[in-house]
């Protein structure tokens, strides 16, 4: 195994049983949207509403490419299963953007996940991961993940390696890139 931080645990006994560097602070990336998913789906928010893609969702950090252009409407639930199967930024940025309170109030909600876990050494500061501001450690990604997993709809969308999802009112094929 190459990875510099890794922390495997034994699902039932919550025993580690192998680690490298668990506590050191790093960039999270995508798995951001681990957290960002159930931030969304705590809120208990209508998944049929339709949402707007926007220039506000547009990655200027790292521009990033995207199949999913400005003015493109999509369900939040779309959305949802886009930001966890494809790794979609847009569609995670526009889950923020339309949360209630906006941004900040997604942010709030956030900070507040983040504390119901427990998380000490975890940071998010954007829903995609794009920010190198997103910061965890291995140990703290475990819990995460455990947490995650704890979520029906988080487990039934991250287990599937194909999904049809309706886009602009046509059916698009999502892969699975996890």
């Amino acid at each position: 195994m190459n990875a510099k931080h890794v922390v495997v645990v034994d699902d039932a006994t919550g025993k580690v049983l192998m680690a490298r560097d668990p506590d050191a602070v790093v960039p999270i990336a995508s798995l951001t949207k681990l957290m960002t998913a159930m931030v969304v789906l705590d809120a208990k928010l209508d998944p049929n509403e339709k949402l707007r893609i926007t220039n506000d969702d547009v990655d200027t950090l790292k521009h990033s490419r995207s199949r999913v252009k400005v003015g493109t409407q999509m369900s939040r639930q779309s959305a949802l299963e886009m930001a966890l199967m494809e790794s979609e930024n847009r569609a995670a940025a526009a889950l923020a953007r339309t949360f209630p309170g906006g941004e900040a109030g997604f942010v709030k909600a956030m900070q507040t996940k983040i504390q119901a876990l427990g998380l000490k050494r975890t940071a998010i500061t954007d829903p995609t991961g794009l920010s190198p501001a997103n910061t965890s450690t291995a140990k703290e990604m475990a819990t995460i993940t455990a947490a995650a997993a704890r979520y029906a709809e988080i487990e039934r969308i991250t287990s599937t390696k194909k999904t049809r999802v309706p886009v602009d009112g046509r059916q698009r094929e999502i892969h699975n890139t996890n």
